[in-house]
């Protein structure tokens, strides 16, 4: 038996930029007087999501390149559990990837519940949906989809980006995908701590599916881009107005010509950047793109940044 209490597992899923990093943020405060892990999982090879976690190693642990439901990423998400199993930690937290599909998330569970004497407890799985996106989102993108059904809580976040006609049609395509789910709403995914008691009262939901046939969206390409150079804001901007059209998800840290460093999260054409006070020196940025994208137009989005690069001659620099 562990010396320790069974650790209580949270699966927080939801498509790319919906705000699961973000419920994540929301959650820690709430939870200050247990010890947390967080476990990230991101599509990119650059790990962005986990600087915006107030985390340290072992505490924090992130799995990139691909989705850990994947055989890409499958045996580093299970070598994570192994190593939290045996940790002090009373919570933990696991962000999938958001072009994970979540549905074969039991059967690796188990196979780790049986290597660790259950050293877990699984609540249940958290689906965040972006409101305006999706009912787009969903008709394209069957993975969208499989996070619902995989789900017991729905949060239909962004409610203050859409009409109430929208959301309401939301809520309703979303109890079409799957009846009888927990709903909220959200904005910035703020809500009280209750919610979660939902779980208690949810029966977990079970998917018998084969692994081989799981786990992410194949048609999405994603790219790096980094630089030491310091970049120009207005440059910058227009550098990511150009490629937003054909990108699902733009995020990253870059590092302006004022010297601070900014966290870029763009959503299909919404552009953010925040003021972050962080220790990244090097600028560095992930694209995903939409389905289907010619190499020709990924070959342009680097010409485009080594232009942008090029622009700002107060300071020599290289990219790569």
């Amino acid at each position: 038996m562990s010396k320790y209490p069974k650790i209580k597992v949270y699966l927080i899923t939801g498509f790319l930029g919906t705000g699961k990093t973000t419920l994540i943020q929301n959650l820690l405060p709430h939870f200050r007087s247990s010890i947390i892990g967080v476990l990230i999982n991101e599509f990119g090879e650059i790990g962005i999501d986990s600087q915006l976690i107030p985390l340290n190693p072992p505490s924090l642990i992130e799995v990139i390149g691909g989705s850990i439901f994947c055989q890409c990423c499958r045996e580093h998400f299970l070598q994570a559990l192994f190593k939290f199993s045996t940790s002090a930690i009373e919570i933990l937290l696991i962000e999938t990837s958001g072009l994970s599909d979540p549905t074969p998330f039991l059967i690796d569970f188990q196979l780790v519940q049986e290597k660790t004497n259950e050293a877990f407890e699984y609540k249940g799985c958290i689906c965040v949906v972006d409101t305006p996106r999706f009912l787009e989102t969903h008709a394209a993108l069957d993975v969208v989809n499989k996070q619902i059904i995989s789900s017991e809580i729905v949060l239909i976040n962004k409610i203050d980006l859409a009409d109430i006609d929208t959301i309401e049609r939301v809520k309703n395509q979303i109890l079409n995908i799957k009846e009888n789910l927990n709903i909220y709403k959200t904005t910035y995914c703020q809500i009280l701590l209750d919610f979660l008691n939902q779980l208690e009262m949810s029966p977990i939901t079970i998917i018998n599916r084969d692994f081989s046939n799981s786990s992410v969206t194949t048609s999405h390409m994603d790219i790096n881009l980094t630089s030491i150079t310091l970049l120009n804001r207005n440059n910058l901007l227009s550098f990511l107005n150009a490629i937003a059209p054909k990108s699902r998800r733009i995020k990253g840290f870059v590092r302006l010509e004022d010297n601070y460093l900014y966290y870029v999260d763009c959503v299909d054409q919404e552009i953010k950047l925040e003021k972050k006070d962080l220790n990244i020196i090097e600028s560095k940025i992930v694209v995903i793109f939409c389905e289907g994208i010619d190499i020709t137009e990924i070959s342009s989005v680097f010409d485009k940044w080594e232009t942008l690069i090029a622009s700002y001659s107060g300071r020599s620099g290289m990219s790569k």
